[in-house]
């Protein structure tokens, strides 16, 4: 992985973390793969009491009075909330097979992306009289966000309760990256992790998949990087090749825990310095290389790629036959083990999960207004 200088990027990994520092711009995290990878066993933690807010509270009480096309379902919230672009599951999504928005439930856990994708578009949009008006979908990673933040576009707060971090608001490790729970909690559990528009638990408790709306593309990446002057191909051995020596350009984000920046050896293979990884040897890395700059046509393709790893050197870092043409996964929200209250603002996301992909990982929906 290399730094971007328009991003902050920090690795996490259970009970250590490297905080975030620019608060300003839109901040993309390379998370460690989940420490957690099996399902929820279905122990609810810690009695949450009367912390816990009503279940019902948070929907858009909007009746029959609202003008059409303002209303969200039961469980959900409007965003913005004077003027509804969008409504989004209040809570955690919890269920198993019936979804649900609602306090005090274990969210779901152990779905896939695809998964998480199927369960929201299978979940009706109910009136307020009960009548199926519509159907939700996996909250894209611009619904999440803006949920989160309190401002819809650029912009709004780092954490959901505001711009300064605090430990003990949400279900996180401490700011040193101390977990101070041993399990997942119920929905609603931490009154205070709460944005603006009254969206619970983004930050901590558990993973949430967010959909990015785009796929892999292999071709439509290096077409539109031979159409911007980047000169690249795939070597003979599977690696990628720098024709013109450059890969400044070049933006990888998957699961590697120590900053790697890249480099161009003198045949032109685009390598990464891989020393220092925390990662065992001969173990193989996915991810995607993407260009994040606003102007570059590059900016919406995805190449998805694997790092295999030998004595700490980079063997291969090249085309993922298996994630081609499959789309674009990101998880958001950091989890009750791992990161910590300074390292988990809302701007932060990791593209590291290929979509059948079932570890600690919930989920949360959102839907049109009726």
């Amino acid at each position: 992985m290399w730094i971007l200088a328009t991003r902050s990027w920090f690795a996490l990994t259970t009970g250590c973390v490297a905080p975030a520092t620019d608060s300003g711009a839109r901040e993309t995290t390379d998370m460690g793969r989940d420490t957690t990878d099996s399902a929820a066993t279905g122990e609810t933690g810690s009695d949450t009491g009367d912390s816990s807010p009503e279940t019902g509270d948070t929907a858009a009480e909007t009746g029959d009075t609202a003008a059409p096309g303002t209303r969200c379902s039961a469980g959900m919230v409007p965003v913005p909330a004077d003027a509804p672009i969008y409504c989004i599951d209040a809570f955690e999504v919890s269920g198993d097979g019936s979804y649900q928005s609602v306090a005090g439930a274990l969210p779901t856990m152990a779905i896939t992306f695809l998964g998480a994708r199927a369960a929201c578009e299978a979940t009706p949009v109910l009136s307020n009289t009960g009548e199926v008006v519509g159907y939700k979908h996996l909250a894209t990673d611009t619904e999440w966000e803006d949920a989160g933040d309190g401002l819809v576009g650029a912009g709004g707060q780092r954490f959901p309760y505001g711009n300064a971090a605090e430990d003990g608001v949400c279900l996180l490790p401490d700011s040193l990256g101390v977990p101070l729970f041993d399990e997942l909690q119920l929905t609603g559990s931490a009154p205070g992790c709460v944005s603006p528009f009254g969206v619970y638990d983004q930050i901590g408790n558990a993973w949430e998949w967010v959909d990015p709306q785009e796929d892999s593309d292999r071709d439509a990446w290096f077409a539109r990087a031979h159409a911007e002057g980047h000169g690249i191909e795939v070597a003979a051995d599977g690696r990628l090749r720098s024709t013109d020596g450059d890969v400044s350009w070049l933006v990888y984000r998957g699961a590697v825990f120590s900053p790697l920046q890249p480099e161009v050896d003198a045949e032109g293979l685009v390598s990464l310095d891989a020393e220092g990884l925390t990662r065992p040897d001969d173990i193989f890395m996915a991810g995607y290389l993407v260009n994040d700059s606003p102007s570059s046509a590059l900016a919406d393709t995805y190449l998805a790629v694997t790092l295999t790893i030998d004595d700490a050197e980079i063997v291969r870092f090249a085309g993922d036959d298996v994630r081609e043409g499959m789309p674009l996964t990101s998880k958001r929200g950091c989890a009750y083990y791992t990161g910590s209250a300074v390292a988990c603002p809302i701007a932060a996301n990791s593209h590291e999960h290929a979509p059948d992909f079932d570890g600690t990982i919930g989920l949360r929906c959102a839907a049109a207004p009726y």
